[in-house]
């Protein structure tokens, strides 16, 4: 399917329209051609398209645990989600949809390396997402280092392994953000 790049407003939300950071409304995308160059108009779209009450409930079963307004800026990550929901989430996606659960401590040692106690990094079973559609995410976050907004991972930062991510900025360029998967880090 694709997308128009055009500018809506949304009447119910107060009369709200979201924004493109270069100004630009033309063309069509694939959802893949949004997400890699960062289309808000496509990222609303869809996420008015899928549901806000379907959103949230994927978000929240791949361990986003903070409150997310159903609001059409919630595609945009308006919500404050902490670093640790965030790659928790990301961790599920690239584990084929298997939750997963942040592991910090591995062993206490002395300072003559002797262990003083192990702990097991037991993973919860649960399967919060399918597998095919994490992989069809992970191949368009792929297309965001290839050739979207996240591609200084390779023209700046010389990573040349698999990789897959999505960058966000705040009005005015005020922050900006990367977070990034791969299955060998």
């Amino acid at each position: 399917t694709y997308f128009a790049n055009e500018r809506k407003i949304y009447e119910d939300y107060d009369n709200w329209s979201p924004e493109n950071s270069h100004n630009e409304y033309t063309g069509y995308y694939s959802m893949e051609g949004a997400l890699s160059k960062s289309i808000n108009t496509i990222a609303v779209d869809v996420f008015m398209k899928a549901g806000a009450s379907n959103v949230i409930d994927l978000a929240k079963r791949m361990g986003i645990e903070s409150d997310l307004p159903p609001y059409p800026s919630l595609a945009l990550g308006t919500a404050s989600v902490s670093l640790e929901e965030m790659v928790c989430a990301y961790a599920s996606i690239v584990n084929g949809g298997k939750k997963v659960s942040p592991y910090y401590l591995k062993s206490i040692e002395s300072n003559a390396d002797k262990a003083l106690e192990k702990f097991k990094n037991v993973q919860p079973n649960d399967s919060v997402a399918s597998p095919e559609n994490c992989h069809i995410i992970t191949q368009m976050l792929k297309s965001v280092i290839n050739e979207g907004t996240g591609n200084a991972i390779r023209s700046v930062w010389g990573i040349d392994s698999e990789f897959a991510g999505k960058t966000g900025t705040t009005n005015d360029q005020a922050d900006g953000w990367f977070i990034g998967m791969t299955p060998r880090l």
